[in-house]
């Protein structure tokens, strides 16, 4: 069985054993990656980064990806190597409701009961809000409309409003050929999101996720710097297509440019001049393959560190209230007889 399979089923057996309720709405594997996405109860979803970091270290796999992407939403993203050192990776969305935006499309209640129907409304939204409508995700869609029909007409019409889009996307479902629902995606975003209003409550926390995000981007900048060349390329190269699923910017930078990486690969430098830190990793000369595995582990260890510093809860859990206010006190040395009083 493909490895990302049985990681996938010891995720989600995971989940059981700890006693959190779950549906599994989606799971894909296209190349190198799967993806799978999750609902839980709303109180749930809090304990997903911490059961994520347990998850990845007991298996001994690395936990590169951390976030929130959309409100009541984490992403993680979990990699590991096979038997011959290429690389796999894991992506696994878990919300509760499901919001785009300050808009709430479904609840809960709804995406935890998984019928037919809300399954079908879930998929046909995600496909239209990402504007990716795939033969694989249609043909799911499909399969799902034909569960129940007028469920998922009714559904349709729930959302899109106009007659003529709701016929369009039910004789989509009901012949399994979207090619005349393709071209129109924007336009039924448009409808969708005149169909949800954004919620007023919601505004300011979805304004917060924003602004963490640009302060805490989900990407990475990796520059490569060292001899110049085709071999420096063709590692880069290698390295972008191992990685592809991360969805990293990789580039070359040349002598005196400004640096703009959050980690630099280094290829090849004169012996001593590199001092390796945790944002610089030094390359040796060798074959292609090898390179590439020890860049891409390299970068895999500094994206996991990433987590680390960023999500320090989920990785050791919270502190108790005493040791925070000890860490408080230790930073203001006019509150340094705090640490005293607790001895």
């Amino acid at each position: 069985m493909d490895e990302r399979r049985l990681v996938v089923e010891a995720l989600l057996e995971r989940l059981l054993a700890q006693g959190i309720e779950f549906r599994a709405l989606a799971e894909r594997y296209p190349a190198g990656a799967a993806e799978v996405e999750v609902t839980v109860p709303r109180g749930a979803l809090r304990r997903l980064p911490r059961a994520m970091a347990r998850f990845a270290q007991e298996l001994d796999l690395r936990l590169v990806h951390l976030g929130r992407p959309e409100l009541r939403r984490w992403r993680a993203v979990l990699a590991w190597a096979d038997d011959v050192g290429r690389p796999w990776f894991i992506a696994a969305d878990f919300m509760s409701d499901y919001w785009r935006g300050a808009r709430r499309i479904l609840a809960s209640e709804e995406l935890l009961a998984g019928t037919p129907d809300v399954r079908f409304l879930h998929g046909l939204a995600d496909a239209i809000e990402q504007g990716e409508l795939d033969g694989a995700r249609g043909e799911h869609l499909a399969g799902l409309y034909a569960e129940d029909p007028r469920g998922a007409e009714e559904g349709i019409e729930r959302f899109w409003r106009s007659p003529g889009e709701a016929r369009c996307i039910a004789h989509a479902a009901r012949r399994a050929d979207w090619s005349g629902v393709r071209p129109v995606l924007g336009a039924l975003r448009r409808s969708l999101r005149r169909a949800v209003r954004p919620r007023a409550g919601a505004l300011a926390a979805r304004f917060a996720l924003v602004t963490r995000r640009w302060l805490h981007p989900p990407g990475a900048r990796i520059g490569f710097l060292g001899r110049e060349g085709s071999p420096r390329t063709g590692l880069m190269n290698q390295v972008a297509r191992d990685l592809a699923p991360l969805g990293l910017t990789l580039f070359e930078e040349g002598i005196g440019e400004p640096r703009r990486a959050d980690l630099h690969v280094v290829f090849d430098a004169p012996p001593g001049t590199v001092r390796e830190s945790d944002d610089v990793a030094e390359i040796r000369r060798g074959e292609l393959g090898a390179m590439a595995a020890q860049a891409g582990r390299a970068i895999l260890r500094w994206l996991e560190g990433r987590v680390e510093r960023r999500h320090p809860a989920a990785m050791v859990g919270d502190n108790p209230p005493g040791a925070r206010l000890l860490q408080y006190a230790s930073r203001r040395p006019l509150l340094a007889f705090v640490p005293a009083f607790f001895h």
